[in-house]
């Protein structure tokens, strides 16, 4: 499949990320006319720094492994995101670094791992980290601006899939 859907991102104002279950969304223009929706390793960097890695979530704001305790009062309370973990307080950080930020280039290597640099140093990486069959590392929705006859809104998506270790592209309407 071609991948020049890829560099229909360059030039995107970036809009958000988030932490929805399992998934990172990252949305890209205002209104949204790209979300990217990953369930792989996601790493940004920030000029010479890590500054935010799916792995934070089991970690403190102070960079501490989360207790026992601490898993077992978020769910006693039902919380399926820690407001005050390592990862809530990265996610609040980049919103903010990458606010007014937009898409200078899109790289993708021959691994399927996926680098989104931003104009102020900002690089999102993704990296498929997962060998399960038909496992979906990431799924880019692209928003058509059209309504069809159900007034339903019409959207394409990318989807980068595993086909027993080979990754591969399928787009799905």
């Amino acid at each position: 499949m071609d991948i020049a859907f890829l560099k229909n991102l360059n030039g995107m104002k970036f809009n958000k990320i988030f932490k929805q279950l399992d998934l990172f969304i990252i949305n890209l223009g205002n209104p949204v006319k790209y979300s990217l929706h990953v369930s792989s390793m996601v790493r940004i960097c920030y000029e010479e720094k890590i500054v935010l890695t799916a792995s934070d979530c089991f970690f403190t704001k102070e960079g501490v492994q989360k207790s026992s305790e601490r898993y077992k009062q978020l769910e006693e309370k039902g919380m399926l995101v820690d407001p005050t973990d390592m990862l809530s307080c990265n996610l609040k950080f980049v919103n903010s670094l990458l606010n007014n930020a937009y898409v200078e280039n899109v790289e993708l290597t021959k691994w399927k791992d996926l680098y989104i640099y931003f104009n102020n140093n900002v690089v999102i990486q993704i990296f498929p980290d997962c060998l399960g069959k038909s496992y979906e590392y990431f799924r880019l929705i692209n928003f058509i601006p059209a309504l069809l006859h159900n007034d339903k809104y019409v959207s394409e998506h990318f989807v980068l899939l595993n086909n027993e270790g080979e990754l591969v592209f399928k787009r799905e309407e």
